[in-house]
C-alpha cells in the first residue's frame, strides 16, 4: 500500500501500527458470524475471507519510505522527469540529458525561461491597437476564447493545456489520434496572445519554487497562477519544457536556407544566454529526453510557396523525429484558416478558434480599459457604457467578436467617442483615430499633421500596398522598408501631388517621414532593426486595400479579379470591398456585387466554373457586415454564398455553418436565401447531400451559442421544394465531356487525351497514380488546355467527389503563386 501521507514509527500510537491494527481487526471481523444479515451476508463474508487469506504479507509505503526509495534508486526517478519538482530539474538538469555538461545545458535553458517569463514571450503590446506602447504582461491580458470542435466543448485555452498534459511518449499516451494539434484563427483572433499565454503558462509552473528568482520573476509566476485561477483552470502538473518560435521570422532568417527548426530554435535561446552557444545537438538531446512543448506561431505569416513547402516539410520531420526517438514532444501550430494546407492529417487535429460572446467582449473590453486609465472612473464608465450600446446594436456588435477588434474598439470611443460599421470602418477608424490624436498636439509636427494630411493618408496606403507585395514576394510576413525606400516612396507620393521633393519640397519630404514614424508610428522600426514596416498586419493590409481601390473604375476591377483567388490576398480583398461599400457612390458597389457573380466566369486558367471561388468571397463579405445596410446586396452575396453547399465539404464547413446561421437570423429575405440554399444542396448531387448533412450537423451544435431562435433552427429541418427532382444516378456520364475533348479546336489532341485519362483515374475507385498527377499539375498551366478541359467538364454529371476534391486542392495550392508584378496602381 502506498501513500504521499508521511506515517510516524511511534509503537502502537505511529501512523504505520495503527495502519496494521486496522488490518487485523479487519481479518478478524470476517471469521465472525454472528453480523451474517440476510441469506447472501454469509458467502460474501466467507468469499472476502478466502480472498485476504491467500495474501501472504504487505508492506506500507508512506512518503518518507518513497522519497528514501527514490534518493536510492535514481533510474525510477530520472522515468518519469515530467513530474520533477522545479528545482530539481533546475539544479539537476544535466542529469537527464545523457550526462551533458551542466554548463552546456543548464544555464542556458534558466537564463531563456527566466528572460522570456518577463520579457519577450511574456508580454503583449497595445500598440497593435492603439495608445500605450508599454508591453503589459501576458497573463494580465490574455483571454480564453470558445474553439468550434466535434469532440469537446472546452475553451481553446482549457482544451490545449488537457491535451498538453494527456498526451505521454509514444507509446505510453492513452490519447488516440493525432499528437501534435494546428490551432486555426481568424485575424485579431487572439492566435499569437493565447499561444504566448501557454508556454508562459509552463514556463511559470517549472520555476515555481525555484531559488533564483528575482522579485519580478516571482510576481509573474504568481501572477500566471491567479490568471489560471480565474480561468478557473488548474497550473499544469504534467511540466513540459516550452518554447515558441515565430515561424514568419524563421522562415526569413533560417528555412530559405535549409536550416532546421531545431538548429534555428538553438540560435535562439542562445542570443538570450550571453555566456556560450547552445548547439543543435545538445538541445535535440534536452528534447529527447525531457517532454517538450513547441509552439510554431503564424504558419499563415509564411506566403513563398516554396519557402511555405520547407517550413512544411521541417515541422513534419520534427514531428516525424520525435515520434522515431520516443520523444515525448508536443508541436502546436497556429494559422489563419483561410489557404491553411493540413499538415499530415493522421499527426496534426485541427481546432478552430470561435468568436468571443457579447458578454465575455464586454468583460475584456473592461478590464483592458481598466488597464489603460487606471483610477479615471469618470473615463472608464464612458468608454463602457458605449461598448455596451455597440453589444446591443445588431449592426455594430459583429465588431466585438475578436480580441484585437475589442482593443481597436475601446481606443476608437476612447479617442472620438464614435463606432464604426464593419472591419474597414473599425481598423481605418483606428487610423484615423491615430492621426487625430497626434494632430491636436504642440508642436512643428501636428502642423505637418494638419496640412499635408491627403499625402500622408497617401503614403501609408503606399507603404501598405509595398510591403504587402514584398511580403507576398519574399514569402515573409513582416517584410520591411529601409528608411531609404521609405524616404523614396515619399518622395513619389509627393512628386504625384506635383511637389518638388528632389528641390524645394526637399525639408517638407524630411518633416513628413519623421511625423509618420515618430508621431503617428504605425510605420515603425521592426524590433530586430531589419527595416521598417506596421505592427499590425491588418493595417499594412487595409492600406493596401485603399490603395487597390483609389484608381479608375476598370483598374480596381482589374486588379481584385487578380487578388481575388490568393490567400495571401484575401485580407486585403475584404477591406478594398469594405472601403467600395463604406464610399458614397452607388455604382461602386454595383459593381462590386457584378464582379463577385462573374469572378469565376472567363477564368480557366483556374477551372474557375468547376473549382469557383465567389461562394466563399461572397460569405467573407456577408460575414463582415459591411452589407447590411444594403438589403439588395446582402440578398445576392447570400444566394451566392450559399453555392458553397454545392461542393464537397471541407475543415471550412464550421466557419461557413456560422456565417449562414447569422445571416439567416438578420431577416425573413436572409432566412428564405439559407433555406433556398439548403433546398438546392438536398437535390443538386450526392456530393451536395453529403455537405447538406454536413451542414446541419454544425447548425445543430450552434443554435444554442448563437441563442438562435425558431425560425433559424426550423432550418435544420428543411424539406425539397414541392416539385423538386430527387436525386439520379451517382454514377457520372463522361460521354459529354469525352466529346468536348475530342472534337475541341484548340489544343494538342495527345495532351488533351493524357489529361482525360488522367481525370479519369482520379475519378475511380483507386484514386490517382503519381504519374497521372504529374500529367495534371503539368498541363492545365497550359491555358489552352485548361480552357478546353474546363468546358468538358461543365458537361460532366454529376462531377466525381474525389475529382472535385483533387482539383480544389490543386489550384488552392496555385493560387499562392505571387500575383504582385499583375497589379498596377
Amino acid at each position: 500500500m502506498v501513500t504521499n501521507v508521511p506515517l510516524t514509527p511511534f509503537p502502537e500510537s505511529g501512523g504505520h501500527d495503527r495502519i496494521r491494527s486496522n488490518i487485523a481487526r479487519y481479518i478478524d471481523k470476517l471469521t465472525d458470524s454472528s453480523r451474517d444479515i440476510g441469506e447472501g451476508a454469509r458467502s460474501d463474508r466467507l468469499n472476502r475471507l478466502t480472498r485476504v487469506q491467500r495474501i501472504k504479507g504487505w508492506k506500507i509505503w508512506d512518503r518518507n519510505q518513497i522519497n528514501a526509495l527514490l534518493l536510492a534508486y535514481d533510474g525510477v526517478r530520472s522515468g518519469f522527469k515530467a513530474f520533477f519538482t522545479p528545482q530539481d530539474l533546475l539544479a539537476h538538469v544535466a542529469q537527464f540529458t545523457e550526462n551533458l555538461p551542466a554548463e552546456e545545458l543548464q544555464s542556458a535553458l534558466r537564463a531563456h525561461a527566466r528572460a522570456q517569463l518577463a520579457t519577450g514571450d511574456g508580454l503583449v503590446y497595445f500598440d497593435d491597437a492603439g495608445g500605450d506602447t508599454r508591453g503589459m504582461p501576458v497573463h494580465e491580458v490574455v483571454i480564453d476564447l470558445p474553439i468550434v470542435s466535434e469532440e469537446s466543448t472546452a475553451s481553446a485555452f482549457t482544451y490545449l493545456l488537457n491535451h498538453a498534459q494527456r498526451v505521454l511518449r509514444p507509446g505510453f499516451t492513452p490519447d488516440e489520434g493525432p499528437r501534435h494539434l494546428v490551432v486555426a484563427g481568424a485575424p485579431g483572433n487572439g492566435k499569437t496572445t493565447l499561444s504566448k499565454f501557454l508556454v508562459h503558462t509552463f514556463r511559470a509552473a517549472m520555476l515555481q519554487g525555484a531559488e533564483d528568482l528575482s522579485k519580478e520573476h516571482q510576481r509573474v509566476v504568481d501572477g500566471t497562477r491567479k490568471a489560471l485561477r480565474g480561468m478557473h483552470v488548474e497550473p499544469p502538473r504534467n511540466l513540459r519544457w516550452p518554447i515558441r518560435l515565430d515561424l514568419a521570422e524563421y522562415a526569413h532568417e533560417s528555412a530559405i536556407n535549409g536550416d532546421s527548426l531545431i538548429r534555428w530554435a538553438a540560435a535562439k535561446i542562445s542570443k538570450s544566454w550571453n555566456e556560450r552557444t547552445l548547439t543543435a545537438q545538445t538541445l535535440n538531446s534536452w528534447m529527447r529526453q525531457w517532454p517538450c512543448l513547441v509552439l510554431l506561431d503564424g504558419l499563415d505569416e509564411v506566403t513563398d510557396p516554396e519557402v511555405r513547402k520547407t517550413v512544411l516539410e521541417q515541422i513534419v520531420l520534427l514531428a516525424n523525429e520525435a515520434e522515431a526517438e520516443r520523444a515525448d514532444l508536443l508541436i502546436v501550430v497556429t494559422t489563419r484558416p483561410m489557404g491553411y494546407d493540413d499538415i499530415a492529417p493522421h499527426m496534426f487535429r485541427r481546432i478552430d478558434l470561435g468568436y468571443l460572446s457579447s458578454r465575455h467582449a464586454l468583460e475584456y473590453a473592461e478590464r483592458v480599459v481598466r488597464m489603460r486609465h487606471g483610477a479615471d472612473a469618470e473615463r472608464i464608465q464612458r468608454v463602457v457604457s458605449r461598448l455596451h450600446d455597440a453589444a446591443s446594436d445588431e449592426s455594430l456588435k459583429d465588431l466585438l467578436r475578436t480580441p484585437l477588434q475589442v482593443l481597436m474598439l475601446t481606443f476608437i470611443i476612447d479617442q472620438t467617442g464614435r463606432l464604426p460599421p464593419d472591419r474597414h470602418g473599425l481598423f481605418f477608424g483606428y487610423y484615423d483615430a491615430v492621426f487625430r490624436r497626434e494632430r491636436s498636439k504642440p508642436g512643428t509636427l501636428a502642423r505637418i499633421l494638419q496640412d499635408y494630411e491627403p499625402h500622408i493618408q497617401r503614403l501609408h496606403e503606399v507603404v501598405g500596398f509595398e510591403l504587402q507585395c514584398r511580403s507576398e514576394i519574399l514569402g515573409q510576413a513582416d517584410a520591411s522598408l529601409g528608411i531609404e525606400d521609405l524616404r523614396g516612396l515619399t518622395a513619389r507620393v509627393l512628386a504625384e501631388a506635383d511637389f518638388k521633393p528632389d528641390g524645394k519640397d526637399r525639408r517638407l519630404l524630411e518633416d513628413i517621414v519623421t511625423a509618420a514614424t515618430h508621431r503617428l508610428v504605425l510605420i515603425a522600426s521592426r524590433p530586430d532593426d531589419s527595416g521598417m514596416g506596421f505592427d499590425v498586419r491588418s493595417i499594412q493590409e487595409l492600406m493596401a486595400g485603399r490603395l487597390l481601390i483609389s484608381g479608375e473604375p476598370e483598374l480596381v476591377d482589374q486588379n481584385l479579379r487578380v487578388i481575388a483567388p490568393s490567400p495571401h490576398w484575401r485580407n486585403t480583398w475584404i477591406f478594398a470591398a469594405g472601403g467600395i461599400f463604406s464610399s458614397f457612390q452607388e455604382h461602386r458597389r454595383a459593381s462590386l456585387l457584378k464582379l463577385i457573380e462573374e469572378v469565376d466566369d472567363n477564368a480557366p486558367e483556374r477551372l474557375g466554373r468547376i473549382v469557383p471561388i465567389a461562394p466563399r468571397l461572397a460569405l467573407d463579405l456577408i460575414e463582415d457586415g459591411m452589407s447590411n445596410s444594403y438589403p439588395k446586396y446582402a440578398r445576392r452575396l447570400g444566394v451566392i454564398g450559399m453555392r458553397v453547399l454545392l461542393e464537397p465539404a471541407t475543415t471550412e464547413l464550421p466557419w461557413v455553418a456560422r456565417t449562414m446561421l447569422r445571416y439567416a437570423a438578420l431577416g425573413d429575405e436572409q432566412h428564405n436565401v439559407v433555406a433556398g440554399g439548403l433546398r438546392d444542396a438536398l437535390v443538386e448531387s450526392t456530393t451536395s447531400l453529403a455537405t447538406f448533412t454536413a451542414a446541419i450537423r454544425e447548425f445543430q451544435k450552434l443554435f444554442d451559442e448563437l441563442s438562435a431562435d425558431l425560425s433559424v433552427r426550423a432550418l435544420a429541418t428543411v424539406k425539397p421544394r414541392p416539385g423538386d427532382q430527387l436525386l439520379g444516378s451517382s454514377v457520372p456520364s463522361w460521354d459529354g465531356f469525352d466529346a468536348e475533348m475530342a472534337t475541341s479546336p484548340i489544343g494538342d489532341p495527345g495532351t488533351l487525351r493524357s489529361v482525360a485519362d488522367a481525370l479519369k483515374l482520379l475519378s475511380g475507385p483507386h484514386g490517382l497514380a503519381p504519374v497521372s498527377s504529374s500529367v495534371l499539375t503539368e498541363n492545365l498551366s497550359d491555358a489552352e488546355i485548361a480552357w478546353v478541359t474546363e468546358m468538358a467538364l461543365s458537361a460532366l454529371r454529376p462531377m466525381p467527389e474525389e475529382l472535385q476534391r483533387w482539383l480544389r486542392d490543386h489550384f488552392s495550392l496555385m493560387s499562392r503563386v505571387p500575383v504582385a508584378e499583375r497589379l498596377t496602381v
